[in-house]
């Protein structure tokens, strides 16, 4: 593919399109020649505001902006529930495009895409910055020079603001479980659990003292190497069973939070 000169940006009501990722913020500091033709979002005031801030168009509906703007590459945000939908448009449309994770809320919906742009010869990226990361670069270098060792354990954390982060930054279907899929597991496992590229099955995990749930909950996974069926960046949505932790007063904690708990089929 050739380095694209025309870009959009769709539904816009992601956190990643101005904080964290900031994928709008990026476009408009990279130093190349490229245009972002447009940006959209089923809320107006969030397409509306976008659009002011980036100097762009707005639009309510992606179909709707890719028809008008003729984008050579497109970045797909959007509820996790929303995004197979998308994702097909994109796909069907012979449209690259780079979408954040999941691509969905279970493993058969996320698998049929992979089949369909298997099928259809498309080009589609999701990011996985960690594995760019120094560390990472530099353990690929010492194991293809046979330097690295055995592995006895990988700890990677993750240190996040409170859920009430994604209510601020216009995305609170965040905690909501229809259209995030999952909590704590669904929110930020993905972006360790991509880091390895063989795959993991869990083993054993445990969850440490939520503090009666007064502030983000503590979840411990721990896995080990396996053959597994599934591509990791999907193993929380691949038939393991999951349940949801309450406080002591029998309420769901914030945001849903989750805990592995078992094998898949």
């Amino acid at each position: 593919m050739s380095t694209p000169r025309r870009v959009a940006v769709v539904e816009v009501n992601h956190w990643h399109s101005t904080y964290d990722a900031a994928y709008l913020t990026v476009l408009q500091n990279l130093d190349l020649d490229l245009e972002l033709v447009g940006v959209s979002d089923s809320d107006t005031a969030i397409a509306e505001d976008r659009a002011r801030r980036y100097e762009t168009t707005a639009f309510t509906d992606y179909r709707e902006m890719v028809d008008a703007t003729k984008p050579d590459f497109v970045i797909a945000l959007g509820r996790h529930a929303e995004m197979p939908e998308i994702a097909r448009f994109l796909i069907e449309a012979d449209i690259p495009f780079l979408m954040e994770k999941p691509m969905g809320t279970s493993a058969d919906v996320v698998r049929g895409l992979a089949d369909l742009t298997e099928e259809r010869g498309a080009w589609v990226s999701v990011p996985f910055p960690n594995r760019q990361s120094p560390w990472a670069e530099k353990a690929r270098e010492m194991i293809a020079a046979d330097e690295f060792g055995p592995i006895s354990h990988i700890v990677f954390r993750i240190i996040r603001p409170t859920m009430q982060r994604y209510v601020e930054w216009d995305s609170p279907w965040m905690l909501d479980r229809s259209q995030a899929g999952g909590g704590a597991l669904t929110a930020v496992a993905g972006i360790a659990l991509a880091l390895p590229r063989d795959p993991l099955l869990a083993t054993w995990n445990t969850v440490g003292d939520l503090l009666h749930c007064q502030g983000p909950p503590h979840i411990l996974i721990e896995f080990e190497a396996a053959d597994a069926r599934t591509p990791v960046d999907q193993l929380q949505h691949a038939g393991y069973r999951c349940r949801l932790l309450r406080r002591r007063d029998g309420h769901a904690c914030p945001g849903n939070a989750a805990v592995l708990i078992g094998g898949g089929e």
